[in-house]
């Protein structure tokens, strides 16, 4: 029996009708986005990425990530600026550093901040007790790094010519033997590389000189290209570390559990050691604006090129983190230049 035409179709249409649906559930969709790739050194400063990562799944919803290992914050710009990574995680110096020749650079929140993070190590007996006694002393530091920045910061306020001091550039790995060897009567270094140096002192031998006089900071930097190609995702990291955040803040052994995970080889005491050091802390505040701006004003000086160097502010990328925590934006506009005489108010 024929069918009558418009009902259901000829044979022939139906047919085609099937090529046309198995065609299209054949074809392939369009390919999942790639995972944002985070370029960050493994320090235990930097364990809200951890927490982040270990600590639950909440707020991570729209963003993959996959976290590359570098030596050093520098290194993960470096991975940053030449399209390696996406995210770099990085001490204030090393941003600063980057930043004037990299205008594209943007800040999305800070990670910690600390003032017992960077110190010097001498040795007891050696006649370095405190900061005044540096003065004819020859102290190994890695140059141009925050460590070097804290230094003459201490001197300064020690009331030490930097001139008086023989800075000694030493990578932070030599720093220990260094010492150990005498090359140097004391060093400026960051946990927890310092405590390398503390350990290759024979025992009760490592005399330690802190001071507030200098804050770091870490933070979370990304290319202005890519957030605006990925704010989404770019976004959903920041949500996933301000949930890490509360975890640290309501939660404290769960988040310490959680960045356990991350340095399973470290010795308990040493990785709690490093993490009392540093406040975990996301923000874009005005204390981290002072912070970026002091160090910009010395590397240009230390660069025969002084100035006040770059608007910090216009480096801030301030929307992922008011979308996740408005509270932790703070950063004001600057203030107008004072009016000249006879302008009009």
């Amino acid at each position: 029996m024929t069918l009558a035409s418009g009902e259901r179709g000829s044979p022939a249409r139906r047919l085609a009708t099937l090529a046309l649906v198995l065609l299209a559930a054949c074809r392939p969709g369009p390919p999942p986005s790639r995972p944002l790739v985070l370029g960050a050194p493994t320090l235990p400063s930097l364990g809200l990425l951890d927490v982040a990562r270990f600590g639950g799944e909440r707020g991570r919803a729209g963003a993959r990530v996959e976290r590359r290992a570098y030596q050093s914050g520098r290194a993960a710009l470096d991975a940053l600026l030449a399209g390696q990574v996406d995210l770099a995680a990085c001490y204030d110096m090393a941003f600063v550093v980057a930043a004037l020749s990299h205008p594209e650079l943007r800040v999305l929140t800070s990670l910690h901040h600390a003032s017992a993070g960077t110190v010097i190590v001498t040795r007891r007996g050696g006649g370095v007790a405190r900061p005044e006694d540096l003065r004819g002393r020859r102290v190994g530091v890695p140059r141009d790094t925050s460590a070097d920045f804290f230094l003459e910061t201490l001197l300064r306020f020690a009331g030490v010519p930097t001139g008086e001091v023989e800075r000694v550039d030493l990578a932070p790995e030599a720093a220990a033997a260094a010492l150990a060897r005498g090359e140097v009567a004391a060093v400026a270094i960051w946990y927890p590389q310092a405590r390398k140096v503390r350990e290759a002192l024979p025992p009760g031998e490592a005399l330690e000189i802190t001071s507030d006089v200098h804050t770091e900071v870490s933070m979370l930097v990304v290319r202005a290209d890519v957030l605006a190609a990925r704010d989404a995702e770019v976004r959903a990291v920041v949500r996933a570390l301000s949930e890490a955040e509360w975890l640290v803040q309501r939660r404290p052994d769960e988040a310490f559990a959680a960045l356990r995970r991350a340095f399973p080889g470290e010795r308990e005491d040493d990785l709690r050691e490093d993490w009392a050091r540093a406040r975990p802390e996301l923000g874009l505040r005005n204390a981290m604006l002072a912070v970026l701006e002091r160090e910009a004003r010395w590397v240009l000086r230390e660069r025969g090129r002084p100035g006040p160097g770059p608007d910090f502010r216009e480096l801030f990328a301030q929307g992922p983190l008011t979308a996740a925590d408005p509270e932790a934006v703070t950063v004001y506009p600057a203030l107008p230049p004072p009016l000249e005489e006879g302008d009009a108010p």
